[in-house]
């Protein structure tokens, strides 16, 4: 018979026994280490993967932007990432395999892969690689490398045709040596050329004449204080540099008086795209005594001290040819003789696929052997490796370095199947025409503004125009421009427009430029006070925009707006503006339908 101490011996035992076990398993969970993990993959047949990266990723670590419309069980993770999707250790997934094509892309590098599948020029959340697409289009990479996706784009340097009208020979010579010396901000890279091959080029260079040379220009410097208050008039520096101040469309001008024949300058103020005919300039309508003006001015007053230069002797045509030829001058200019021949550098389809052991280190020691640090170092100094080597330098700062070698990663010969691929909605480009069509291109007016998806980001977007500002203030505002974004050093030329041109622009903005905003009524001007107290009480509106004195320099000054924009158009941006313009700065307010009536009666009356 079982005595009563022995069942409470066995129920002390079992008891033990039990909380042991419970202890196992809790220290097992506790303990990465001792949990049996199970296998989890994502096999893709139609991108030839296997992706078992959430094993021991888990999915949900991701930002919210990015599986919200890429899920993880329809791209897997290998196509953005790379790496060995199928590994089953984290020192074959992550670390560099000389045995395998594609390793993990670390930190900035993963923008490079939303190419495959995105071909537009600005992909949302991803700086790095749209930025570097668009330096390596504005620097001219083009012009040597071909890009199958890039092919067509227009060369990015000056015409050449009839150089030796435009430029003196001492000048030539300094900007063959070193372009950077004479204009900081220029595109133009250093080719490290030879005291030799600067004065061969500079002799034929300088052969290179229009068919009519410029006539003499008398431009006596007593004209030039006239020109140059014709110059600030006109707001030149909304375009371009001087003394370090001004625009960046356009090339510096403070030396501008030591380059440039004073006949040339006043037939190409005359008329730039008669000389140059994609040059980017307006035509500004100076008559003959203001050109006169202005070519005293740039000859006075925009000069600068310039080493002596030996007169470049008669070379040989065919020698500066061969130059020519070597550096490949035409991949971005236009030069007699080059019309036909192509990029002098590798074509740099499939460059992201290149091998390590197909990249040359030279004697380069401390360079890490990986795609991403040899091309880096190849941007940043790129006859380092080797002294035969002819790419120019472009003096690069890391950050522009970095950006441009994220796009080169996006180069790979990989083939994305098309129901993956991203392709935006038809969108046929903006172009106006008839008479409006007519000035819009003498005007140069899509380099800075931007109208139905077409142009540059420089300026506001016209595509509503017509409906955002009145008829009265545009008349006024063309004939004499006005800054209202006061952080700007841009501004709206002034271009003596004709009346008859002014009126074709209004008409066309006010017809053509237009949006429906039904049911925004009549503001009542008693609503005035109630909207100052929500303007600078509630919402604090000062603290951005100026109106009288009052107020911040970050957006439109205020002062007159009720005279500028239309009531519709005050009611429905304070309603909304993102939906009017979608990538407006400005804090998306939303304000009630009353408080934005009020706040409109305050800003129009």
């Amino acid at each position: 018979m079982v005595s009563s101490l022995m069942i409470r011996h066995w129920t002390a035992l079992t008891g033990t026994l039990l909380l042991a076990a419970f202890s196992v398993v809790v220290y097992r969970e506790a303990r990465p280490e001792w949990r049996s993990r199970e296998l989890k993959q994502i096999v893709n047949e139609d991108l030839a993967s296997v992706d078992r990266c959430s094993t021991c990723h888990p999915e949900q670590a991701h930002p919210a932007p990015w599986l919200e419309h890429h899920p993880a069980e329809r791209f897997g993770c290998t196509i953005c990432h790379e790496g060995q999707g199928r590994a089953t250790t984290a020192r074959a997934a992550h670390r560099e395999d000389p045995s395998w094509p594609r390793p993990l892309l670390p930190g900035v590098w993963l923008g490079a892969t939303c190419a495959r599948c995105h071909e537009e020029n600005e992909i949302p959340y991803e700086p790095y690689l749209s930025d570097g697409r668009k330096l390596f289009l504005a620097t001219g990479c083009v012009g040597c490398h071909e890009v199958a996706a890039l092919r067509g784009v227009a060369k990015i340097g000056p015409d050449l045709r009839h150089i030796g009208s435009k430029v003196n020979a001492q000048w030539l010579q300094a900007w063959l040596k070193n372009p950077k010396n004479y204009q900081p901000r220029t595109r133009m890279p250093n080719f490290q050329l030879s005291e030799l091959e600067i004065v061969v080029l500079t002799s034929y260079l300088l052969t290179l004449r229009a068919p009519s040379p410029p006539s003499p220009f008398n431009a006596p410097p007593s004209l030039a204080a006239e020109g140059g208050k014709l110059f600030r008039e006109s707001r030149c520096v909304s375009c371009h540099s001087l003394k370090g101040r001004g625009g960046k469309l356009a090339g510096d001008l403070e030396c501008f008086g030591s380059k440039a024949d004073p006949g040339w300058v006043a037939e190409y103020l005359e008329d730039p795209r008669r000389h140059f005919p994609a040059s980017r300039m307006p035509r500004y309508r100076f008559d003959r005594q203001q050109i006169r003006t202005l070519a005293a001015y740039f000859a006075t007053e925009l000069r600068c001290q310039q080493d002596p230069a030996p007169e470049p002797a008669p070379g040989s045509p065919a020698e500066a040819q061969r130059i020519i030829r070597r550096y490949g001058c035409h991949g971005c200019h236009e030069i007699p003789g080059f019309e036909k021949a192509g990029p002098v550098g590798a074509e740099l389809d499939g460059y992201a696929d290149k091998p390590i052991d197909r990249l040359d280190f030279g004697n380069r020691s401390k360079i890490g052997r990986t795609w991403q640090e040899w091309t880096f170092a190849k941007l940043k100094k790129p006859r380092q490796f080797r002294e035969t080597l002819k790419m120019p330098d472009y003096d690069f700062d890391d950050q522009e370095a970095l950006n441009l070698a994220v796009f080169l990663r996006s180069l790979t010969t990989r083939a994305i199947p098309a129901a993956y691929r991203f392709r935006p909605g038809p969108n046929a480009p903006y172009k106006p025409q008839g008479a409006f069509g007519r000035l819009v291109e003498e005007l140069r007016c899509l380099d800075c503004h931007r109208i139905r998806g077409s142009g540059g980001s420089l300026a506001p977007d016209l595509s509503l125009e017509g409906s955002r500002v009145r008829p009265g203030w545009l008349k006024e505002f063309l004939k004499n421009p006005q800054p209202i974004r006061l952080y700007m050093e841009e501004r709206m030329p002034k271009f003596r427009l004709a009346p008859a041109e002014i009126d074709t622009i209004v008409n066309y903005l006010g017809t053509v430029l237009v949006v429906d905003l039904p049911g925004a009524g009549v503001i009542p001007r008693e609503l005035t006070a109630k909207g100052r107290k929500l303007y600078f009480e509630k919402y604090a509106c000062q603290a951005c925009h100026q109106r009288g004195e009052q107020g911040g320099a970050i957006g439109p000054e205020l002062t007159a707006v009720g005279k500028r924009l239309t009531p519709q158009w005050l009611f429905y941006y304070l309603r909304d503006s993102h939906r009017l313009v979608g990538d407006v700065p400005e804090p998306a307010l939303k304000l009630p339908e009353e408080e934005a009536r009020a706040v409109a009666a305050f800003l129009g009356y």
